[in-house]
């Protein structure tokens, strides 16, 4: 693709294909399956899909709009609304340029356990320390960064059809599969249902006010809202696709690939704690399951198939936040794709691998009690993306008016759709998310 031309997706289904297989991350298959099992199992599933067709969909809906209405990327998509809003597109890519390097530490160290596995050494990984040991050396994570950021690298320079919907278009579908066969293989050991009843069983005892705001959390992270790459999607869309149905569409993926996902993670944890998965926490998928994997019949070629498949999630998360600053860069700055990837490229290896060695030669850095990885999580998921939700509905239903994107999305006049939509995004998205904003800055003290 000519590095003038814009471009876009070759039809309705590649598009869902393409949102879904970037929104299915590592919030999806490492972050939802934790979260369950430690706020009340089947309880928590009915909050996270309430959340999910209300708030979820209609915030998901409102940032294809924004992305088609204005068809810019997500750095000037704003502005175009309203001028007094156009720092929303400089917070969206500042949580991208923040998160991206940290995902990109996840993703290479991912990358390396489905390399180990796939080479026949995972018996190394179920060793006791093997994970603290690697996050704790200096050189190997920072090779596996740059091998990782590469390949992301080459995928985006190929552009949204030839590059990123393609490979989405394939890895979406693989996803699927793979962690449907990997939660059989995982059922099919002794006491593995009770873990599934685990994980589905309503469980009012774990359940807190506090597990409606992971709920709320968890769909921000599962869908990639507040990031800017379902704007940035949108303004590839073509205007013949239909809104809501993608939408609904792209929440349905997440939706079964967050459950299969739980019913892999939380028996195999349930085995590996002999039943309580809830104290294996967010560092179950390096330390808990290759022990899971060690105790399987063709644990290597299980374990290999799993990190295999976390990896494309990952990477699949990381190339839309990639393109999300490419497309700023092209758009704001008249550079070229390839420009666009290097800059990007080089600044992710530099703070990625400022990040990697927050476990290792800067461990002596943190802030309060966080290291690096955790104090630009937290940054990004706790501060910016609830910010950036709640601009945006703030822009939308009192600025711009909700009229000018729901007109976007072609519904009736009169419809009951269009009237729920608009009451959502006028008092309930904006309530929600406030309220999941200042809980978290009250927790921090």
């Amino acid at each position: 693709m000519a590095d003038g031309e814009r471009g876009g997706f070759s039809g309705s289904l590649s598009f869902i294909l393409t949102a879904a297989g970037t929104a299915v991350g590592l919030g999806c298959i490492w972050r939802f399956p934790y979260l369950t099992a430690e706020h009340g199992g089947g309880i928590f599933i009915l909050c996270y899909v309430a959340i999910l067709l209300t708030l979820g969909i209609t915030l998901l809906a409102v940032e294809f709009a924004i992305g088609r209405k204005t068809g810019v990327g997500v750095l000037d998509a704003f502005g175009k609304l309203n001028p007094k809003f156009g720092f929303l597109g400089i917070i969206c890519v500042l949580v991208c340029a923040l998160s991206q390097p940290y995902f990109a530490v996840l993703g290479a160290c991912i990358t390396k356990y489905g390399f180990l596995y796939m080479s026949g050494g995972g018996e190394a990984a179920a060793e006791a320390g093997f994970y603290a040991t690697y996050i704790a050396s200096n050189f190997e994570p920072l090779l596996w960064l740059l091998f990782y950021i590469a390949i992301a690298a080459v995928i985006v320079y190929f552009g949204v059809q030839a590059g990123i919907e393609r490979v989405c278009k394939i890895v979406m579908p693989i996803e699927v599969f793979l962690i449907a066969i990997l939660a059989i293989d995982c059922l099919s050991l002794p006491g593995a249902w009770e873990g599934l009843v685990y994980f589905l069983a309503p469980n009012f005892d774990n359940f807190t006010p506090d597990a409606v705001l992971e709920a709320l959390g968890q769909v921000f992270y599962s869908l990639s809202l507040g990031l800017g790459v379902m704007v940035t999607f949108g303004s590839y869309l073509s205007k013949k696709v239909n809104v809501i149905k993608s939408s609904c569409s792209t929440a349905f993926f997440t939706f079964l690939v967050s459950m299969l996902a739980g019913a892999l993670i939380v028996p195999a944890s349930y085995l590996y704690t002999n039943g309580n998965p809830a104290a294996v926490g967010s560092g179950g998928i390096f330390e808990s399951l290759p022990m899971v994997f060690d105790m399987m019949p063709f644990g290597t070629v299980t374990g290999g198939a799993f990190f295999v498949l976390l990896a494309l999630a990952a990477l699949t998360s990381t190339i839309a936040e990639f393109e999300v600053i490419v497309t700023a860069l092209k758009d704001r700055l008249g550079f070229s794709r390839l420009k666009g990837v290097i800059i990007m490229s080089v600044y992710t290896l530099i703070l990625g691998g400022f990040i990697s060695l927050g476990y290792g030669a800067l461990n002596w850095i943190q802030i309060g009690d966080m290291y690096l990885l955790e104090f630009f999580d937290f940054m990004s998921g706790t501060i910016l993306m609830p910010l950036m939700v709640f601009f945006t509905c703030i822009l939308v239903a009192y600025f711009v008016k909700p009229k000018v994107v729901l007109d976007e999305m072609n519904l009736k006049e009169k419809g009951v759709i269009r009237k729920g939509m608009w009451v959502m995004l006028k008092f309930v998205c904006p309530a929600c998310i406030a309220i999941i904003f200042i809980t978290n800055i009250i927790g921090m003290f």
